[in-house]
């Protein structure tokens, strides 16, 4: 192949002897191993030894090293016509996905091409990342949610903790007077309280309307939940700016303790959810009690 050709590909393009070494690379190839700060592939050796680069590597703790070494002693050994790996290593101090690609060559020897995929792992992470957040809050969603939950509860009693089902008072108000945006306003300002109310290791999730889950990751035995729930509630009545309006809600709040008695994550919530209930209907038939006194009140003035 014409050198100039050789050298405009994109890929990083090697040509390996029977034995696994170098006996030819292109500019990618000199620029991904010439410049590396630390790789399992590294190729800076001074026999040019590729395969014997990756079994080192492999030897000094690096698992995909020595995959890929592996492959590479199967295509020269004349086991397998071709294979292909992804390898992940750190290029210029920052972190890349390569997919290997290794053939062999009539006479002997073999070529190797390494095509860089980081964009690909990068959008895959994103999506998994985003499958497991509320599109409108970036909190997690209930699903998410679910699973930490679980991996919470495998835990047993060790840690203690709690979990809170928090449901918004008048919610529906908000939305008849100022509309639906005005709403989705309030519930992002709301998330972002709450996450900053909480420790770094607490978690909480959207589950879906106003409706919220809290998972208190440790909360020693002989410690209430209760200045938790006082806190939550008092983040949530204070009042938020919608557009040139300040409006307010209510929290009405469930909890229940992590003591190793509930091991199911559909039990818990349920249970979370019962008191949250309880709370919020509870509340209501005070608030009004207290409304039937005013009004009593005003009428003998």
């Amino acid at each position: 192949m014409d050198t100039a050709v050789f050298d405009a590909l994109p890929m990083a393009v090697g040509r390996l002897d029977a034995a696994g070494r170098l006996t030819a690379a292109n500019a990618a190839w000199r620029r991904l191993f010439g410049e590396a700060e630390s790789s399992a592939a590294r190729a800076d050796f001074d026999d040019d030894d590729y395969v014997a680069a990756c079994e080192a590597a492999a030897a000094g703790g690096d698992v995909a090293a020595g995959g890929l070494a592996a492959s590479l002693r199967e295509v020269l050994d004349g086991r397998v016509a071709s294979a292909s790996r992804d390898y992940y290593r750190a290029w210029m101090g920052q972190p890349f996905w390569f997919r290997v690609e290794i053939r062999a060559l009539p006479g002997g020897g073999a070529v190797v091409v390494h095509t860089d995929i980081t964009q690909h792992h990068r959008a895959l992470d994103a999506a998994v990342a985003a499958a497991r957040l509320d599109p409108l809050t970036g909190l997690l969603n209930r699903r998410a949610f679910q699973d930490v939950l679980h991996q919470r509860l495998l835990g047993g009693v060790r840690q203690g903790g709690a979990l809170l089902v928090l449901d918004l008072d008048r919610f529906k108000t908000v939305n008849d007077r100022h509309g639906h945006a005005a709403g989705d306003m309030l519930l992002c300002a709301l998330a972002r309280r709450l996450r900053y109310a909480l420790r770094p290791h607490d978690r909480v999730a959207r589950m879906g309307g106003d409706e919220f889950l809290v998972l208190i990751d440790s909360l020693p035995a002989d410690q209430s939940v209760e200045p938790v729930v006082r806190r939550l509630r008092r983040v949530v009545e204070q009042p938020v700016a919608v557009g040139t309006e300040r409006v307010d809600v209510g929290a009405s709040i469930g909890a229940i303790r992590l003591d190793g008695r509930i091991t199911d994550v559909d039990t818990a919530i349920a249970e979370a959810d019962r008191r949250m209930y309880l709370d919020k209907h509870g509340r209501t038939d005070a608030l009004a009690a207290v409304d039937d006194l005013l009004a009593r009140a005003r009428q003998r003035a």
